[in-house]
């Protein structure tokens, strides 16, 4: 598996995955949303996506097209879908991987899915 693989089976509740891919000072900042300014390190992060499930039954990530990179930077198109919201939302990624760790994390989302261009 690739990060981006790895970081959407984390937001799925594979918390094994944490001290694999999330570096100990690891940080992440939220477009809107649900915080997590404070949060520090593959505990507190894995902490913060197990409470996130718990509050969203069904909810479910999935990568939406494939990882794009540019040196360390890796960016995510995603989609999640839940009990509540069966139609989904979207967002967009980025990710600071160094030595295969991501060191820090910058996600939007929206409240509508993106559809396809075309």
């Amino acid at each position: 598996m690739n990060i981006g693989e790895k970081w959407t089976a984390l937001w799925n509740g594979d918390f094994g995955l944490a001290h694999e891919i999330i570096d100990p000072d690891f940080r992440i900042r939220f477009g809107s949303g649900p915080g997590g300014d404070g949060l520090r390190g593959p505990d507190d992060f894995a902490g913060f996506i197990k409470h996130w499930l718990e509050i969203h039954p069904g909810l479910v990530f999935e990568l939406e097209i494939p990882q794009l990179e540019a040196g360390s930077e890796v960016v995510l198109r995603w989609r999640a879908t839940w009990d509540d919201v069966p139609e989904g939302h979207s967002g967009i990624d980025q990710l600071t991987v160094v030595d295969g760790r991501v060191t820090r994390a910058w996600s939007v989302t929206g409240a509508r899915s993106f559809t396809p261009m075309g």
